[in-house]
């Protein structure tokens, strides 16, 4: 039988999740709302970093967030990462990873100069309906190790994130659609009016023709 401590840590851990997704469900700010959710798990399963990355298509990440690397350090480390890795692989092979020490993992490879040095490490895929949309990871844990239930903490934020992208996907589509429409209208209404202009010229030209001709 749980004790009353775990019961009390689950029911805050529960009660900061619904209060994440009620705070994305109702933000159209993309960012704000990865961020939040990338806060909020960190602090849920104790992590001292973490980062979200939503890859682009040339191989890299289109947005990557991170926490507990200030803006400073993070201009030191340089270029974001790819994806490839144990990152690429949250990405390509779309299984959790949950280590003790990702250092041993095979597909790791290297930190780069100024990079805390990451051991202990959990990461989850983000997808929405079988898709892929990115990946959400953390080190830093005290423990010295995830636990089960925080990995399971992270892939319910991660499906989150999911729908909050693809929400954002979709009203960008919307706009970018209610765009065109609105082009195509005043292309429209361009044609109609120099169809009119053209259509009076060539009636007024017509007429003077004739007068002349009277």
């Amino acid at each position: 039988m749980p004790e009353p401590s775990d019961l009390a840590r689950r029911a805050h851990r529960l009660a900061a999740l619904n209060e994440a997704a009620l705070a994305i469900a109702g933000d159209l700010d993309l960012d704000r709302g990865l961020q939040k959710i990338l806060t909020t798990a960190a602090r849920l399963v104790g992590a001292r970093y973490g980062a979200l990355g939503i890859p682009d298509r040339h191989g890299g990440f289109g947005r990557f967030l991170t926490v507990g690397i200030s803006e400073q350090r993070a201009a030191r480390i340089g270029a974001l990462p790819r994806v490839h890795g144990v990152l690429g692989s949250l990405v390509t092979d779309g299984k959790p990873i949950r280590s003790r020490d990702i250092r041993r993992h095979p597909k790791f490879s290297w930190y780069p100069a100024e990079h805390p040095e990451l051991v202990e490490f959990l990461g989850v895929p983000i997808r929405y309906r079988g898709e892929i949309l990115g990946n959400l990871f953390f080190s830093g844990t005290r423990r010295g190790v995830f636990s089960a239930e925080d990995q399971r903490l992270v892939e319910m934020l991660a499906a989150h994130a999911g729908v909050a992208i693809t929400t954002a996907r979709l009203y960008a589509d919307a706009q970018e659609l209610a765009m065109q429409e609105e082009r195509s209208r005043v292309a429209r209404e361009l044609h109609d009016a120099v169809s009119q202009t053209l259509f009076s010229l060539v009636y007024e030209a017509r007429a003077a023709a004739d007068r002349v001709k009277g």
